[in-house]
């Protein structure tokens, strides 16, 4: 019985692991001229397709950029500019069609890609999106067609192509590697690592520093998105900071390494111990908050790394790293904190008893919270987060 259980939450939270608040897979990052010398590769292999694996493709990963305060952020970079009309519709129409696909409809998702691509030609992840539906409908042909459509568009979101299993039978053509290495090659020369952006508190430092809180964003979102959120901590005496995820997919947009926390890793440690806020932070209270891809990294960061990270926020974790969290393995060397928040319509619940009782024994305080609905922040969450830190600096 309780094998049938952990495999209900394995597969429940791997198909789980795309956002709500932004698409699971997203457009390529906005051009900016980057050199090769920056970046190391990480091995990604396609189980699927030995071809693909045999060649050993890689996605790039940068060093992280270095950490800026927000407010002397925005004063140097002006606004982007305006999206046309055409493209801001396409976009919502797409994020329906998104939806359609991800419940099944794949009729009434084909129906409205096409909308899209009528209502902007030259959108090349609309035809990506497509050809994935088309290869899940089982409509191989059609689902060829709309691929090299995308590439025709120049279409160059590598990472998500590399290891999207909606791909389907287009992972076995011959063609794909060399598919592979152009997506690879535009990759490389359109995208860059975002800016993890800091908000200081502020109220007057305490003598060990600031408690910090490094917010972790979902797969295919922005931390843009984030610094309201940043703004809330600063609020509540954190220095906060809203960190881009490790990889770059597209239109401001990033995520997560899917199969490993060591860029993530890297990347944080960067920001902790930056000239610029190294000397205001107190490296015994951080502390990490994130939404599903980046909660599920907070998880097993706080598990790896207990001397760095002293508790977690997580919020519907989910992601390839799941079975991290149906055996959870806290180090009795500190006394961490760890607030797991779900939605009922999830099968998180059924991860706090495990995750209780694993923090009851390493010494570490939990606390769960339940929303009403699935996938997404609570309703309530800007109630509930004012509780929080009392929570996490509770001696």
């Amino acid at each position: 019985m309780l094998r049938t259980t952990l495999l209900a939450i394995v597969l429940t939270l791997l198909s789980g692991c795309g956002e709500s608040t932004a698409p699971a897979k997203d457009e390529a990052e906005p051009k900016t001229e980057t050199t090769g010398n920056n970046r190391e590769s990480v091995e990604a292999e396609e189980p699927g397709s030995p071809l693909v694996s045999e060649d050993v493709l890689a996605v790039p990963q940068f060093e992280p950029a270095p950490v800026q305060w927000f407010e002397e952020w925005e004063r140097n970079n002006p606004d982007p500019p305006e999206k046309t009309t055409e493209r801001e519709n396409a976009e919502t129409g797409r994020m329906f069609a998104d939806s359609l696909k991800s419940n099944g409809n794949y009729a009434g998702a084909e129906k409205l890609y096409l909308e899209v691509l009528r209502t902007d030609p030259t959108y090349a992840f609309a035809a990506y999106q497509l050809a994935c539906n088309y290869e899940l409908w089982g409509k191989h042909d059609d689902a060829v067609r709309c691929f090299e459509q995308a590439l025709e568009l120049d279409f160059y979101d590598f990472p998500t192509a590399l290891s999207d299993d909606e791909l389907g039978k287009i992972r076995k053509r011959p063609e794909f590697p060399r598919q592979l290495r152009i997506l690879l090659d535009r990759y490389r020369n359109e995208v860059t690592p975002g800016t993890p952006l800091a908000v200081r508190p502020e109220s007057e430092m305490p003598e060990a520093g600031y408690p910090v809180m490094l917010l972790l964003h979902g797969k295919g979102d922005s931390h843009l998105a984030w610094v309201e959120n940043a703004q809330r901590w600063a609020d509540m005496g954190f220095l906060a900071v809203a960190v881009p995820g490790s990889v770059p997919s597209g239109d401001g947009r990033y995520s997560w390494m899917m199969e490993t926390t060591t860029a993530t890793h890297r990347e944080l440690q960067a920001i902790v111990t930056s000239e610029l806020l190294e000397p205001l932070i107190d490296h015994s209270r951080v502390f990490l908050l994130g939404f599903s891809l980046g909660a599920m990294h907070g998880m097993v960061l706080v598990m790896d790394y207990p001397e760095e990270y002293r508790g977690v926020v997580a919020i519907s974790p989910g992601g390839l790293l799941v079975n991290r969290l149906v055996r959870p393995e806290f180090s009795d060397s500190i006394s961490g904190r760890v607030m797991l928040v779900y939605g009922t319509q999830e099968v998180h619940g059924q991860l706090v008893s495990v995750t209780s009782v694993a923090c009851r024994n390493a010494g570490w305080k939990f606390r769960a919270r339940s929303h009403p609905g699935g996938h997404h922040f609570p309703d309530s969450w800007d109630e509930m987060v004012l509780k929080i830190p009392a929570f996490l600096l509770e001696e």
